[in-house]
């Protein structure tokens, strides 16, 4: 899977995306998200992530999870 969109679903946390090592474009707007990165740590290919409209305080990623691209992450409080 490379497009992921789970925008508007009451989702409160991402964990466990290790299965989605091609995902390219996460879309996770408009939920209930209160911290993210390091489940997007074996996302390697990830370089579009949406998370606006969450309340996320902080946002880290660990060394080398981006691998072959430049992340994005949006945020609008």
């Amino acid at each position: 899977m490379e497009v992921l969109s789970l925008a508007d679903n009451y989702i409160s946390s991402l964990e466990d995306l290790s299965g989605l090592a091609r995902l390219r474009d996460l879309n996770a707007a408009r939920n209930d998200v209160a911290r993210a990165g390091g489940a997007l740590g074996a996302c390697a290919a990830l370089t579009r992530l949406n998370l606006a409209a969450n309340r996320v305080a902080s946002f880290q990623v660990r060394a080398g999870a981006a691998r072959g691209g430049r992340p994005t992450a949006s945020k609008h409080l």
